[in-house]
């Protein structure tokens, strides 16, 4: 909308040149929404970072412009293509959810490095967090692989 726009554009302008926005999810955005982003580019000087699935790269990320892109894709600088965390971004993310016991990290980590890689493990965590406080304890190795497996993934 117009007003959600004007807002963007005033923290850009408050925040000065060489303000990141970051956009997640970007594989859900429509071609016009993601080509209305140039005016920030133009108008503040923000770096623009489209973060979602393998989509993004399909779309956006090509060495190519498809026909009428010419315009946006030479405003696309580098491109980084990351399909897992780096295992010191996992820990980190381990660290900020408190886990401190080496059987649940060991079992995070080999959640972590599956498709959705952080969003699985805090989805997984929230549902542990809700099977164990249902029985009044704290999270333990078996809550997480149940939690997991209830959100449909194989046995860890």
């Amino acid at each position: 909308t117009g007003k959600l726009a004007r807002a963007i554009g005033d923290k850009l302008r408050r925040n000065g040149r060489h303000t990141l926005l970051i956009i997640d999810e970007a594989q859900n955005l429509r071609d016009e929404a993601v080509d209305e982003l140039r005016h920030y580019l133009d108008e503040y000087g923000c770096g623009i970072a489209l973060l979602g699935n393998e989509d993004v790269q399909n779309r956006w990320g090509r060495a190519t412009p498809k026909e009428g892109y010419g315009q946006l894709h030479r405003r696309i600088g580098p491109r980084l293509r990351k399909l897992r965390p780096d295992p010191a971004d996992i820990e980190q993310y381990l660290d900020a959810w408190g886990v401190e016991n080496d059987e649940l990290r060991k079992l995070l980590r080999v959640i972590g490095r599956k498709a959705g890689a952080l969003g699985q493990i805090s989805e997984t965590m929230k549902m542990a967090q809700i099977i164990a406080g249902g029985f009044g304890v704290a999270i333990g190795a078996d809550h997480i692989r149940a939690a997991w497996e209830n959100r449909g993934g194989e046995q860890v």
